[in-house]
C-alpha cells in the first residue's frame, strides 16, 4: 500500500505496520555499487521513514502533530488557520 499525502508526506505499509516517510529527491548521481548494478540517479524519490505506527489513526494523528510542530507560525491565529489547512489536506487525502 502506498497512499501519497502531500509532497513531502507518504504513508506505505508491511504486514506488521504502516510506515510514515518523507519524500526526498536524489541530488546526484550516484556511483554503481561494487557488484555491477547501478547507481540511483538524480532526481530519482526516495523515502526516509519518520514514524511506525499500527493504525491509519495513529498515522494522521502522527502526521497532523509533526506537521505543527514544523510550522513556522508567529501568532495564534495563524497556528490555527496552519491546523486547519493541514486537517483539510489529510481529509483531502482519504476522501473516498
Amino acid at each position: 500500500m502506498r497512499i501519497d499525502i502531500n509532497e513531502k508526506y507518504v504513508i506505505t505499509s508491511d504486514v506488521d505496520q504502516f510506515i510514515v516517510s518523507t519524500r526526498n529527491t536524489v541530488k546526484t548521481d550516484r556511483k554503481a555499487s561494487k557488484d555491477g548494478k547501478e547507481g540511483a540517479k538524480a532526481g530519482d524519490e526516495y523515502l526516509t521513514p519518520v514514524g511506525y505506527l499500527s493504525t491509519v489513526e495513529q498515522c494522521f494523528r502522527f502526521l497532523l502533530q509533526r506537521q505543527i510542530r514544523e510550522s513556522r507560525a508567529t501568532s495564534f491565529k495563524e497556528l490555527k488557520e496552519e491546523v486547519e489547512r493541514i486537517e483539510a489536506e489529510l481529509k483531502e487525502a482519504i476522501a473516498i
